[in-house]
């Protein structure tokens, strides 16, 4: 009798345990794509000379369509774009003959050696003036250049850039904008200080012996 009580009883049983453990599956599956979902893809690491390889591939692909733009501009509009050309390569021109502070000095040391090979009494008083001043102003720190690529200038500040008086540091005693046009002192363009070069004009002749 006991053995039959426990038969029915697991037989009974038996729908119930197989409803609990299909659940259990059917949770646990859940949490294993929930698990696989969550976590990021492992993809392989690409080599150096792969990365390499794509950067130069877009760099070309980027200069590829640019060139095809400017290809199909030139031939839709020719002189709007030669005008363009034009104006690149004008600038281009005159930024590597921009003279720069080197050449300023030393064409100031070619107009003082000028001025010694002619006597004192023969020399013009505007010339040697102008470059005696400028010597001096060299020899004070306060000769300064502002390049802007295509055109220089040289102007002056107030003190010499090593200068640790409360003046030469306060940033409302610097020199004004409005205000730095009266500072130049020469202008650099195609290779040639025209100021200086002005001043040196008729340098021999002494305008006072006549």
């Amino acid at each position: 009798m006991a053995l039959q009580r426990s038969f029915l009883a697991s037989f009974r049983l038996n729908p119930f345990l197989k409803v609990v453990l299909s659940e259990c599956n059917n949770s646990c599956v859940k949490i294993r794509t929930l698990q696989t979902q969550t976590q990021p893809s492992v993809q392989p690491k690409e080599k150096f000379i792969q990365r390499w390889g794509k950067y130069w591939k877009s760099l070309y692909l980027d200069y590829r369509d640019v060139a095809i733009d400017v290809g199909k501009e030139f031939r839709n509009k020719p002189l709007k774009c030669s005008s363009y050309v034009a104006a690149l390569g004008s600038l281009y021109f005159l930024s590597q003959h921009n003279p720069d502070m080197s050449s300023y000095r030393d064409q100031l040391l070619n107009n003082e050696s000028k001025l010694t090979q002619v006597a004192q009494h023969l020399r013009n008083s505007e010339s040697e003036n102008y470059v005696t001043w400028v010597e001096q102003c060299y020899n004070e720190g306060i000769i300064r250049e502002l390049n802007l690529g295509i055109i220089s200038f040289i102007w002056l500040d107030n003190y010499d850039e090593n200068s640790a008086v409360y003046k030469a540091k306060c940033s409302y005693l610097k020199p004004q904008y409005l205000t730095f046009y009266k500072r130049i002192i020469d202008i650099g363009f195609m290779d040639k200080w025209w100021l200086l070069e002005d001043k040196m004009h008729d340098y021999d002749v002494n305008i006072a012996q006549f």
